[in-house]
């Protein structure tokens, strides 16, 4: 007998926000996360994982930022 195993499909978006600093990527990032606006967002390296639905479809998100003056 086999065992029952679901498989369930997620979309996966990855997304990277660019810009020089200070001009909000961290704070786009955390309303992004948090559903709400933060006035004071500590400045990040971290990378946000996030489900929502899309048209009827679990989709995951990854969302980072980088400083437009890291060399590629």
């Amino acid at each position: 007998m086999q065992p029952y195993t679901a498989c369930v499909q997620i979309n996966r978006i990855k997304i990277l926000v660019c810009g020089d600093k200070g001009v909000g990527k961290t704070a786009l990032i955390h309303a992004f996360r948090d559903d709400c606006y933060t006035e004071d967002p500590v400045e990040t390296e971290e990378m946000v994982c996030k489900i929502h639905y899309v048209q009827d479809q679990r989709t995951l998100f990854q969302v980072g930022a980088i400083c437009a003056n890291h060399r590629y």
